[in-house]
Order: structure tokens, then sequence, then C-alpha cells
């Protein structure tokens, strides 16, 4: 039996800001899309468990995202609609689908219409200066699209990898502070209650969606 969820999407239009790190190639431009308010409805089966998408059942403690967007549909729906997306684009930037997976359980609770109340936008929770960053051009409104945010959330990742080889904590640190503020203790997890606490709950989230104990 199916029933269907309907998400609607608002135009989080933002000016381009001035300077800002820059990476010294620039990704290729992503399309402009959703340039005004939509709406998208995900077909949802009510009993589409979890590991019909490849992953194991989530467990109580990570059911509840992180606290940096607002979540307003069932997470496991949700799941079961971008979980095949998330492989995807992990596949293409050769990234661990694990990992995206966590991230985006822990920043949008897999909702492409989360915005945070910093205006980090969708399912990775992107601030619009940096898609920009990696690609984006036009509205920020684009970033509601999941295709446009994995992707553009997947070369965030794979530059912040780049600058903090083999230490995947610092990378999540990064993704979460910025990776100037984990530069600025030396390479070291920032001393921010809010960071430390992300990192424990992106490596919680990856150890369960890589099927570890």
């Amino acid at each position: 039996m199916h029933q269907t969820v309907a998400l609607s999407l608002i135009d989080m239009t933002c000016a381009p800001l001035d300077g800002g790190a820059q990476p010294d190639a620039q990704p290729a431009a992503l399309p402009n899309r959703f340039a005004r308010p939509v709406s998208i409805v995900f077909p949802v089966s009510a009993d589409d468990p979890l590991a019909a998408n490849g992953f194991p059942a989530l467990p109580a403690a990570l059911r509840s995202p992180f606290g940096l967007a607002k979540v307003g549909a069932p997470r496991a729906a949700l799941l079961s609609n971008v979980a095949p997306l998330i492989r995807q684009v992990a596949s293409e930037y050769r990234e661990d689908p694990g990992l995206l997976m966590a991230i985006v359980s822990v920043e949008s609770g897999f909702n492409p219409s989360a915005v945070s109340p910093k205006g980090a936008v969708g399912l990775m929770q992107l601030m619009p200066a940096t898609a920009r960053r990696f690609g984006l051009q036009g509205e920020a409104g684009a970033l509601f699209d999941p295709q446009v945010n994995l992707r553009l959330g997947a070369r965030y990742l794979g530059y912040l990898k780049s600058l903090f080889p083999n230490e995947l904590e610092r990378v999540i640190a990064a993704y979460n502070a910025g990776e100037g503020a984990v530069m600025r203790f030396g390479g070291r997890i920032p001393p921010f209650a809010e960071t430390q606490a992300y990192v424990v709950s992106v490596m919680r989230a990856y150890a369960q969606f890589s099927g570890s104990n």
C-alpha cells in the first residue's frame, strides 16, 4: 500500500557573497533550477523497510536529526526515497555511501526541504556561499533539488578529504565548522561543543550505515 508525502519548498534566493577561500580548480557549473517555490511529491511505501535500500535499520538513538534543521516528514519514508540517489552520487564521486548517508542523516534527517536557522539548505545543509564555491550558479533555491545538493555536498566533502587526508574525524569537523576553523586549531577538532557533538553523531551514524558494531 502506498501513500504520498508532499513537501513544499520555498525560494531561498540569496545574493552571492564576496571573498572567501576558493578551490584552485572550479567544478563545472550545475543547472539553475527551482528559482520559484515548488512542491515535490514522494511516493511512500508504508511497508518498505530501510533494509530494502541496502542499509540496516536505523537505531532509536539516530532517529532524530542533530538539530541543525527542522524535519517535517517521516525519516524512514524520506530515506527510502533518497537512498538510491545517495548511492548513485557516492559512486560518481568515489565517496563512501555510508559516510554520505551519515552526514545527510545528521544534517537534515533525509529531508530535502530542510532549512537551518543559519540558512543552510537541503539534504547536506549547504550554505549558499559554500555551494557557490563548488559550482552552484544562479538561485540558491536550486539547493532544494536533491541531485544538485548531494553533488555539491560530495564535491565539498572530497575537497575536505584532500585537506585532511586519512583524518575522517577532522573532515567531519570541517564539514560542520569549516575548514578554516580546523586549520586555526592546528588541524585538530575545534573545541566547540556543537562541533564535537556533531563529530560523535556522524561517526555513530557512519558505523550504523556501514554495518559496523
